[in-house]
């Protein structure tokens, strides 16, 4: 069976917060891209040179644990292209983000 990973995060200089859906109504302009920073796809108002955006990042995998390896890769992107220091999770699972660097 094959697992999926959806979350909504928050970015903004130097911090990214893995929040709720309600992230979401603060987005502008939201698209759909493809491999969003090693995820399959988001739905974000990310675009070069902004600073501030929000995504839903889903991440899949032939099984789960194969899904939350895809989805600890694309915060480790995330946080090394922008330089992200300070990384929130309010629900942190067993799955350690840093882990795959």
């Amino acid at each position: 069976m094959r697992g999926v990973i959806l979350e909504h995060i928050r970015v903004a200089p130097g911090s990214m917060v893995v929040t709720g859906e309600h992230a979401m109504a603060g987005g502008e302009s939201l698209k759909l891209r493809r491999d969003f920073f090693g995820a399959d796809e988001a739905i974000t108002d990310y675009a070069d040179g902004k600073g501030r955006w929000v995504a839903t990042s889903i991440c899949s995998g032939r099984n789960l644990n194969e899904a939350w390896e895809r989805r600890n890769a694309s915060v480790s992107n995330i946080r090394r292209q922008f330089n992200i220091d300070r990384y929130v999770d309010s629900q942190p699972s067993r799955f350690d983000p840093e882990s795959t660097t």
